[in-house]
């Protein structure tokens, strides 16, 4: 029995490498994310099974067990062969039951989450075109499982880089009512500050935008903008500073408000548009928000109240849809609880479940 380590960036890459080695039938002994960049970000020792006594040798091992275990005496090595047989048969069964369980139980996972069937769909295709279902080496384990589900669910994942990054300007902030956009805006100018990056505050709202900002922000000069025109005139004064702009909150039967979202990025075609909506929402007013608005109207998503919603899949299925990138996290009440959205976490967030 020879048994490696194999390492590389991702398991799909590491897998393959498996596969390439030592052949379809490798069995999986463990699965590891490394700490160490240089060696690769995931190690996978595996073995495979040729006939021979048992023996971990140094290029199959690099360093990490016994140069060689043999085992001279033939009594000892006849149980060991009828041992490996018995193991081989176990593994044949296990691993007919684990292609389907691990796998059936990862996506289950999604549904729970609130991931729609359709996206469901779309991450099996990538599933079968990685070649990871029916015949790949290591599908044995559910730990496996997991970081292929994770790494592929990062690639349908795009983000914005983060506020303190962006070459657009102006910032602006919508979203219907009760998503939290203005604390939203109030949190990202804290980093802003935090990050020492010159920018401005300003809100269209003329109802209570101003007061409520000031309530967030209570160091930080808020100006109550009367109309587009007065920010672009903000603009043109000082280009260096970046301006965070907070907009009415607007209903789905009001045409006026939401034609004035449509209008920002072609008004301002430099600028950043977050769409800003709670986890509290339910799918279907999520995806009115998005059609009402059109994807050509907004730059990317910004997410609060991830602690009031029933599950993550609503962000997913919007990102796999829409096409469209995530910029930021939010949950509680305080002005520094701000998140940057990464695929990783996106990932993270929709598999808390062990395997």
């Amino acid at each position: 029995m020879k048994i490696r380590i194999f390492r590389g960036n991702s398991v799909l890459e590491v897998m393959r490498e498996v596969k390439r080695v030592l052949g379809d039938d490798a069995l999986i002994l463990s699965v590891e994310e490394c700490r160490d960049s240089q060696a690769g970000k995931v190690e996978i020792l595996a073995a495979m099974d040729d006939g021979s006594d048992f023996a971990l040798k140094d290029e199959w091992t690099s360093g990490r067990f016994p140069s060689e275990i043999s085992f001279a005496d033939r009594a000892v090595g006849k149980e060991i062969r009828q041992l490996r047989q018995e193991l081989e048969a176990l593994r044949r069964d296990l691993n007919r039951l684990y292609r389907t369980s691990h796998w059936e139980f990862a996506l289950s996972s999604l549904v729970r989450q609130g991931v729609r069937k359709e996206v469901i769909e779309a991450l099996v295709e990538g599933i079968k075109r990685g070649e990871v279902l029916g015949g790949t080496a290591g599908i044995q384990s559910g730990e496996l499982v997991l970081l292929l589900l994770k790494e592929l669910i990062a690639t349908y994942v795009e983000v914005l880089p983060p506020i303190e990054e962006l070459r657009g300007n102006p910032v602006f902030f919508v979203g219907p009512f009760g998503t939290g956009k203005t604390l939203a805006l109030a949190r990202l100018a804290c980093v802003l500050g935090a990050k020492r990056r010159e920018f401005g505050v300003g809100t269209l709202d003329p109802v209570a935008g101003k007061e409520l900002l000031a309530s967030y922000l209570e160091d930080v000069e808020v100006l109550e903008l009367a109309d587009l025109e007065e920010l672009s005139r903000r603009l043109d004064s000082d280009r260096e500073v970046l301006w965070l702009v907070d907009t009415p909150s607007f209903g789905l039967e009001d045409e006026s408000g939401v034609g004035f979202v449509k209008g920002l990025l072609r008004r301002f075609p430099e600028g950043v548009v977050y769409l800003v909506l709670g986890l509290d929402l339910s799918r279907e007013m999520v995806e009115r928000t998005v059609r009402a608005i059109g994807v050509e109207g907004f730059t990317g998503y910004l997410f609060t109240k991830l602690d009031q919603g029933v599950g993550y899949g609503l962000i997913f299925n919007e990102v796999v849809l829409t096409r469209k990138p995530l910029s930021y996290f939010s949950m509680g009440k305080g002005v520094k609880d701000m998140e940057v959205a990464t695929p990783g976490r996106i990932a993270e967030l929709l598999l808390r479940e062990d395997l």
